[in-house]
């Protein structure tokens, strides 16, 4: 091997190694970032959520607060009424499609869900003043 194919080689030689240590570095980032991530925020007091939100971004004051918490609660309410009668709809053409022991685990799993949404409007604590 002449010279100049011994340079080709190694140059190739370092740039597969340069593409594997970037490719390592940056799996390796995501995978750290994937397992130490923070758990997401409780689903429950949504409302509660939203207001303290609005608080933040545009400075309420508390009788503010007290004012819009009931407009808010009421939004909510009337908005996962609607998404549960969306998803039983939705689940009562599923089910024709399903065999009976499916129908079961779908009504489950519905209920569930539907649970974890009503769930979702109540505080699990005062709101926030």
């Amino acid at each position: 091997m002449n010279g100049t194919g011994k340079t080709k080689a190694l140059v190739y030689l370092l740039a597969v190694f340069l593409a594997g240590a970037i490719t390592g570095g940056v799996g390796g980032a995501l995978w750290i970032h994937h397992c130490f991530r923070p758990p997401p925020p409780p689903r429950r007091d949504l409302p509660g959520h939203i207001v303290a939100d609005l608080k933040r971004d545009l400075n309420l004051t508390d009788d503010q607060v007290r004012q819009l918490l009931p407009l808010v609660q009421t939004s909510a309410r009337e908005t996962v009424e609607r998404i549960i009668e969306g998803m039983h709809r939705t689940d009562s053409q599923i089910e024709r499609l399903l065999t009976p022991e499916q129908v079961t685990r779908l009504r489950e799993r519905s209920g569930k869900h539907e649970q974890e949404m009503r769930d979702s409007l109540h505080p699990a604590s005062p709101p926030p003043p």
